[in-house]
């Protein structure tokens, strides 16, 4: 496990986290997500289609930094280097009960509420699809559960 100074402890200490993930040219994009860790792996939620999974599947590099919702972190905040993966069907599962555990009842009900400042994630859904979709067990339609694999240090 990690010791209390180590950036994963930072992460631990915090709701959210700012994702970096890598374009083709080098430059990077900034995130702010929710995470799940289990020992040195963390777990994620997004959108199959979303410009993140494609940053992701070309080059598998990632840096997270303990943040607010907004994805807004100290100067001197500790950096979580990592390679990132799309997770098969099982693994996803477990990777979405990990966030499950961690979220408990928001995990599902959250995304559901627009929040000033923030892209609702499923604007077209009716009051019915957002309860079923609030009390599903698995991953959401259209979604992807992401592992990332801490690593010691900077790529």
């Amino acid at each position: 496990m990690a010791s209390q100074d180590s950036p994963l402890s930072a992460l631990d200490a915090t709701r959210y986290a700012s994702l970096r993930t890598f374009r083709l040219d080098g430059s990077w994009v900034e995130t702010p997500i929710w995470f799940a860790r289990e020992l040195d792996h963390l777990y994620l939620r997004t959108g199959e289609a979303t410009a993140k999974i494609r940053r992701i599947r070309r080059d598998s590099r990632v840096e997270l930094r303990p943040s607010d919702y907004r994805g807004r972190y100290a100067a001197d905040a500790p950096v979580v280097f990592g390679t990132a993966g799309i997770c098969d069907e099982e693994e996803g599962r477990h990777g979405e009960a990990c966030l499950k555990e961690r979220y408990r009842w928001q995990w599902n009900v959250i995304p559901m509420i627009p929040l000033s400042g923030l892209s609702n994630p499923h604007p077209g859904l009716t009051l019915k699809e957002r309860i079923t979709r609030a009390r599903s067990k698995g991953p959401l339609p259209g979604t992807c559960v992401v592992k990332i694999d801490v690593t010691d240090g900077e790529h």
